[in-house]
């Protein structure tokens, strides 16, 4: 399959818009609207999110800290990891078993 056959397969006519648009963050071929769990969120996204820093971000996915994957050079995190990271932590990025391990 080409790049521009790619390009087509991913795009479809949304139903609530009524215009052609890429599948992934509206909607799930016609399915309708995808969940909040199911968004993909750029570094930019999640620093503002969180109010710090995309080199912060950036460092928490190379580190693990948040899990992310990668769409050629450019990292993306899913929602449902953001939120789970979120609710693992206290705020500065350790566990309260990490915490608990150090001291």
């Amino acid at each position: 399959m080409g790049g521009a056959s790619l390009s087509r397969a991913l795009m479809t006519r949304c139903p609530e818009a009524g215009t052609v648009l890429p599948c992934l963050p509206y909607c799930r071929g016609g399915e309708g609207p995808r969940t909040m769990a199911d968004e993909v969120l750029t570094v930019q996204e999640v620093a503002e999110i969180l109010r710090t820093t995309p080199a912060t971000v950036y460092a928490w996915c190379r580190a693990g800290k948040l899990p992310a994957f990668k769409i050629g050079q450019q990292w993306r995190i899913r929602r449902k990891a953001l939120d789970d990271m979120m609710n693992r932590t206290d705020g500065d990025g350790e566990s309260g078993s990490q915490r608990a391990a150090t001291g």
